[in-house]
């Protein structure tokens, strides 16, 4: 039986709180879909389990005992299930919520033929009618589950314990149809949140997007912008102003740009006109994508008005400052173990892939690696070219995990 901790399964009427951070959030919604195959996988056996037991003429007090322990973590799964569906509704670019299909998928294949077997020996009347003492019990549990409240468990256990035979098997019959709905809410990505909390989810969701999908989007934006607007600008800061104002304008012409005009300053009255509206996936993605763009600009003027000390070698393309001596110095590492130019420009491409560095140019690589490491300039731009990709390889996205790790400790 699946051990989990009572306080972990709390339920309250308004949802659970915001317990969890990001990759907190991804290492839970993993652990649950595995109990959620679990138990698939549980659901899957007990025909032939069954099978078996009448086959070999085994007690029929076996069968009790199988539909007994599916229906105790039933209870468990019902709970799994709705924090799922929590975890997915407070992030809603998760990138794990696509997942939940082949759960359901499988869920549902083998929950009808599991009710077949029931309905057959039910109808046979395989057990006796007096096998079970209080069938009123399954109604209790039902309005349990659609209630979102939990009981001890040694309280389901003791009322179970007063059950077998069909009564058992007609409440196990019914508990599944209660977790399938339970499954198909969750599929259909059902919201119940706090508005108290909307601000903390706005957030989160940004934060995510700028960590999955912001930073190859950021190289390619700057690199457009600058080949397109900046190469002949007299006044390189006048003219980001002029083009973040004209996307401004732009944005707030479609649905998302209208909210954002209208609630930017209040992020709890944003997202809750965004939930209003039924703003979807790609809805919030073009929406985040904008923000960035917005926040790309603003940093780069920033930059141009207050330049840093400028900075050899590799630590100036760095995405986060604070990370530029364990990144370089792992870059390093992996560089001088190599002698061909496609291995020792692997780590670099690997941690530009990762978005924990920019890409660097031709001088930065030979400030940090010297002239004599790579001989073609022409070898270092292909590498290093976002519109071409020569690693493939296993290896190769075992290092972009690497890096990825690094800058999101």
């Amino acid at each position: 039986m699946m051990k989990r901790n009572s306080e972990e399964n709390a339920l309250d009427a308004g949802g659970l709180g915001l317990e969890y951070n990001l990759e907190g959030r991804k290492a839970k919604m993993a652990q649950d879909l595995e109990e959620l195959r679990n138990f698939c996988q549980q659901i899957a056996r007990f025909p032939n389990d069954v099978k078996n037991v009448i086959e070999m003429h085994f007690s029929r007090a076996i069968i009790s005992q199988l539909t007994y322990k599916i229906y105790a973590e039933s209870f468990l799964v019902s709970h799994i299930i709705l924090e799922y569906r929590y975890l997915n509704s407070q992030y809603l670019l998760g990138e794990n919520y696509d997942e939940i299909y082949e759960v359901w998928n499988s869920y549902r294949e083998n929950v009808s033929i599991m009710i077949k077997t029931i309905d057959g020996l039910v109808k046979t009347n395989f057990f006796s009618e007096n096998d079970y003492s209080d069938p009123s019990w399954h109604l209790i549990f039902k309005d349990l589950y659609w209630k979102n409240l939990s009981i001890p468990m040694i309280k389901l256990e003791h009322e179970l314990s007063t059950m077998n035979g069909n009564g058992l098997l007609q409440m196990l019959s019914e508990t599944l149809l209660v977790i399938r709905e339970l499954v198909e809410k969750l599929k259909n990505d059902y919201l119940f949140i706090k508005e108290d909390e909307f601000d903390t989810i706005y957030e989160a969701n940004h934060l995510l997007y700028k960590r999955d999908y912001w930073p190859s989007e950021g190289r390619n934006f700057r690199q457009n912008v600058e080949n397109n607007y900046l190469r002949n600008a007299d006044n390189r800061i006048e003219e980001l102003k002029r083009l973040l104002k004209e996307e401004k304008n732009d944005f707030v012409h479609s649905q998302v740009g209208v909210i954002w005009r209208d609630f930017f300053v209040d992020k709890k009255e944003l997202y809750q006109r965004m939930k209003n509206d039924g703003i979807n996936e790609e809805q919030w993605k073009y929406f985040f994508q904008h923000i960035c763009r917005f926040e790309e600009y603003e940093k780069w003027i920033e930059e141009l008005q207050h330049p840093a000390p400028a900075r050899k070698g590799l630590r100036a393309y760095v995405v986060k400052p604070e990370k530029a001596d364990i990144i370089v110095n792992r870059i390093i590492e992996l560089v001088n173990a190599q002698g061909k130019p496609k291995q020792i420009m692997m780590p670099i491409r690997a941690a530009i892939d990762a978005g924990a560095i920019e890409r660097p140019n031709w001088e930065s690589f030979e400030d940090e690696f010297g002239k004599g490491k790579l001989r073609s300039k022409t070898s270092f731009s292909d590498y290093t070219n976002p519109e071409k990709q020569p690693y493939t390889t296993t290896g190769y996205q075992s290092l972009v995990e690497g890096f990825k790790q690094i800058i999101s400790e």
